[in-house]
């Protein structure tokens, strides 16, 4: 049977036990940020955000594969209600549907003061960024994102385009006018980026 050459290798013994003992050295000082939400699910900093979200958060991936809009929508409710606040999204996901649906079941209850929303974009230019971000804050029905992040490195020249300084002005001009908190990236292939930095 021939390999599947698509998938990592798995790690060796003493990769994965190199990992753990490195995972483990931070364990106490990551456990000491953590406080007990109010609903019972921990909540830990965000980086140095000053926020604090719950340990587990709900993939906006997730709610756009249920066939009834209503049903995505009662587990958002339940999600907030058992004490996740942390919410993630990308532009593209299920051709916008997903920002629909959490659009859509946060705008009622004052459900979107209870959670920090994140959503990331695709496009690697200015007008690109522009577009789908307003997209997406209207998918949404909020005024701001707590966190914007561009949607997975993984060409070589993600980095160089996203690091332009016209597309570095676009997410800083965001940030100013409150229309997102936070900027960051999200890299699903590192060996992308490694490369074309050096």
């Amino acid at each position: 049977m021939p390999k599947n050459r698509s998938r990592r290798p798995l790690p060796t013994r003493r990769e994965f036990l190199g990992t753990l003992a490195g995972a483990m050295a931070f364990a106490p000082e990551v456990l000491a940020m953590q406080k007990p939400g109010p609903s019972g699910i921990p909540r830990r900093p965000l980086g140095r955000s000053g926020d604090s979200v719950s340990i587990v958060g709900f993939g906006g991936w997730d709610a756009g594969v249920h066939e009834r809009e209503k049903d995505a929508i009662a587990l958002i409710h339940e999600a907030i209600d058992g004490g996740i606040t942390f919410f993630d999204n990308a532009w593209e996901y299920h051709d916008g549907r997903s920002e629909e649906i959490v659009g859509r079941a946060l705008e009622s209850g004052g459900r979107r003061d209870r959670v920090f929303v994140m959503t990331k974009v695709c496009a690697r230019d200015y007008a690109g960024f522009q577009r789908q971000f307003e997209q997406s804050l209207r998918r949404l029905r909020t005024d701001h994102v707590d966190l914007l992040q561009f949607h997975r490195f993984q060409y070589a020249d993600d980095a160089r385009r996203i690091f332009d300084p016209e597309m570095a002005a676009a997410q800083d001009g965001h940030i100013e006018e409150y229309k997102n908190r936070q900027g960051g990236y999200g890299c699903s292939y590192q060996s992308a980026v490694l490369k074309a930095n050096g």
